[in-house]
């Protein structure tokens, strides 16, 4: 299939399909837009020169999709036929876990480690219902927007009710199968998909498959090497077991290997520094008003005293209302000749009193 191609829309111009996502052997994902629900999607839409055979497993992966809900197994959402062009629509999921290695390289221990975890949990649901995926490898594991990862891609599926798979034959990517796949991919179980869960994690940590590389985390080498060991009896029982044995180990991460912690608020173990004290302005006594300013302040004496009633009104003395005459508006010729004249009286009264008394004694 011609990836440059313009292709007609499916299911009667409800998804519109735009540009390939992936191209395998026997299907082609697409990026689509559902044009009913106004809504991205995938739609993986089979070769039409493939054989019989395999347009059966390709509808016996959508209805094994059906059967399979869970956060961590992607979602389908529709599925059908459009002419000789079969399809199934999916949840769609911008990259996988080898694209991002293909930008980056090896992936850092902790995000190798959750990936590795969400891909168990999915595996978990589907084994528990009879369903071993035979295909677990980087390009099979899909990232969310939120960079939680999902499992794809279930179109070699062994389903314990169906016989799709011929006895001797080897469905499967060779790089990541079990020995007892390679040889008989009919017949494998749980411990399959754990051997090539390992092989997957690895590569993720190292970027190849074969374990246990000398750059491999310390922590982590017992388990790689328990999850690929030749005799499927000697692995972990349940992708549950080798998800508990991978927490444990996320746990025992070392410092360098985590994420760096979020910045913590302060407590009351750690005091807060002290501001620095504030200095206050001086303190200014008030100034005392000059000695020739408080004598100057005088009540005026008038020279006459006019009637009461040849006042302008509100003039007729000082009300409650009335402001003071202002100091400043003082004659101090006025004020002088009045102490002056004052003054004389009193000297004059006093030199009186005293002749008085002088005089006043003698016969």
């Amino acid at each position: 299939m011609d990836p440059g191609a313009v292709h007609p829309p499916l299911a009667d111009g409800r998804y519109l399909l735009s540009d390939v996502l992936g191209i395998g052997g026997m299907a082609t994902v697409f990026r689509a837009f559902d044009v009913h629900l106004q809504t991205p999607r995938a739609v993986k839409v089979l070769h039409t020169e493939v054989p019989s055979r395999a347009r059966e497993r390709f509808l016996a992966e959508a209805k094994t999709l059906a059967r399979l809900q869970h956060p961590r197994i992607t979602r389908i959402h529709d599925w059908g036929r459009d002419g000789e062009r079969d399809f199934i629509v999916m949840e769609l999921m911008e990259e996988s876990a080898a694209g991002v290695m293909a930008r980056r390289g090896p992936l850092p221990p902790a995000m190798a480690l959750q990936i590795a975890l969400d891909v168990l949990q999915g595996l978990q649901f589907a084994h528990e219902r009879g369903v071993i995926h035979r295909d677990i490898k980087p390009e099979n594991i899909l990232l969310t927007t939120e960079g939680a990862a999902c499992l794809a891609d279930f179109g070699v599926a062994r389903v314990a009710d169906h016989r799709l798979t011929r006895t001797g034959a080897q469905i499967g990517t060779w790089a990541y199968m079990s020995p007892e796949q390679r040889q008989d991919s009919k017949h494998v179980g749980a411990a399959a998909d754990i051997y090539a869960m390992g092989l997957t994690l690895h590569q993720l940590l190292v970027g190849r498959q074969t374990p246990p590389a000398a750059s491999v985390p310390a922590f982590l080498v017992d388990i790689l090497r328990r999850a690929t060991r030749s005799d499927p009896a000697d692995r972990f029982v349940s992708a549950q077991e080798m998800a508990a044995s991978l927490a444990i180990a996320a746990a025992t991460c070392p410092p360098d290997a985590k994420p760096a912690p979020p910045a913590r608020a302060p407590t009351i173990d750690a005091p807060l520094p002290l501001a620095p004290p504030v200095q206050a302005p001086p303190i200014q006594a008030p100034q005392r008003p000059a000695l020739a300013e408080v004598r100057s302040f005088r009540l005026p004496l008038p020279d006459t005293v006019l009637p009461r009633e040849t006042l302008p009104p509100n003039q007729g003395g000082l009300t409650s209302t009335d402001t003071p005459p202002d100091p400043s508006a003082l004659d101090p010729s006025t004020v002088d000749r009045r102490v002056a004249l004052a003054l004389t009286l009193t000297a004059v009264l006093l030199v009186v009193v005293a002749l008085a008394s002088i005089y006043g004694g003698r016969p």
